[in-house]
């Protein structure tokens, strides 16, 4: 057998890595990560709602993600900010808009997006879906690095436990 797959001298073939769920190939050995990213989209509130408090609308971002990144979308948390009741659109003082956090699997983190990019599949999504939106209604402001949301398990944590019981051990058996 070969670590890489090829074929062996007695002309057996090896299998290493696969394809995943999107068509691309990964590699030998490797397992997909939890990434975390977030965003912040700039928009006037009756958008902002519409991309929040519907299921059209987070449909439209998963998919425009995901079609950007080429990972699958686990969860999306979507929150309009600024969007308070007034009496009078002149006392505003702070922007409107929507912030985002996506939870994604991929091997890697990837590059996400670039604002212009985003914005306009973003809105292509949303188009489809049946906003009436267009790219000057979105400010999109580019994706916080992503960070890994995958747990990892540190053989240090079972040494005090261990430590412990050893202890609680050795003193048993002096009695």
């Amino acid at each position: 057998t070969t670590a890489t797959g090829g074929t062996t001298a007695t002309g057996g073939t090896t299998a290493t890595g696969g394809t995943n769920s999107n068509g691309t190939t990964t590699m030998a050995g490797s397992t997909d990560k939890t990434w975390t990213t977030g965003q912040t989209i700039e928009a006037k509130c009756d958008i902002a709602n519409q991309m929040t408090n519907s299921s059209k609308g987070k449909d439209a971002y998963q998919k425009a993600f995901e079609k950007k990144m080429n990972v699958k979308v686990s969860n999306l948390v979507a929150e309009t900010f600024g969007c308070r009741r007034l009496t009078s659109n002149n006392r505003r003082l702070q922007s409107t808009g929507v912030n985002t956090k996506v939870t994604y699997t991929s091997p890697t983190a990837g590059t996400p997006p670039t604002p212009a990019d985003f914005t306009a599949a973003l809105v292509a999504e949303l188009k489809s879906a049946g906003f009436d939106v267009s790219a000057s209604d979105l400010t999109v402001k580019a994706f916080s690095s992503p960070q890994s949301a995958t747990p990892t398990v540190s053989a240090a944590v079972g040494a005090p436990a261990t430590l412990f019981f050893v202890a609680i051990f050795s003193v048993g058996m002096s009695w």
